[in-house]
């Protein structure tokens, strides 16, 4: 090889590079939309109060309705649950959501042995979480190519597809 594409190959390198470096850049700079609440039905519905017969000479009591407390769940705390989420090693950050889609990425701080081989950088990548049957799911993980026919599946649109591939 002459030194002319040795120059050529490294100038596409460091370009290359500089855009991957710029695009993730730009990435956690993107405000995040609000959340979306999303409200968790108990397993089984609640027992219905019974009155028993009020005997012909006495008044019946009136009684108060019973009801259970639901917690709604953020988005963030969706994707932590989905996903597996382990505080302290994995940071998620949210980037695109609408009431069935979760569009997002995933870091993980490196391992104690990584570090002492001076390996400090974060692995990070993509996902994808939709809601079926009223359930979240994972769909797509991973920092490789995104395929648009598996989102498209699942009814991820418009800004959510960016990047993909068919």
């Amino acid at each position: 090889m002459n030194q002319k594409n040795i120059i050529a190959i490294l100038g596409v390198a460091v370009v290359i590079l500089l855009g991957t470096t710029i695009y993730f850049a730009t990435i956690s700079n993107v405000s995040q939309p609000a959340p979306v609440p999303v409200v968790k039905q108990p397993a089984t519905p609640a027992p219905i109060a019974q009155t028993p017969a009020t005997p012909a000479n006495q008044q019946p009591v009136a009684t108060q309705p019973t009801t259970t407390s639901q917690k709604v769940e953020s988005n963030e705390e969706i994707a932590k649950r989905v996903l597996g989420f382990i505080e302290g090693k994995n940071t998620i950050k949210i980037e695109k959501t609408d009431a069935d889609h979760i569009v997002g990425t995933k870091c993980e701080e490196p391992s104690a042995a990584d570090k002492a081989a001076g390996r400090d950088i974060p692995s990070c990548g993509y996902f994808y979480l939709a809601k079926t049957n009223g359930n979240w799911q994972k769909v797509l993980e991973g920092n490789g190519v995104i395929k648009c026919n598996l989102l498209k599946q699942y009814n991820f649109t418009g800004s959510m597809l960016n990047g993909c591939i068919n």
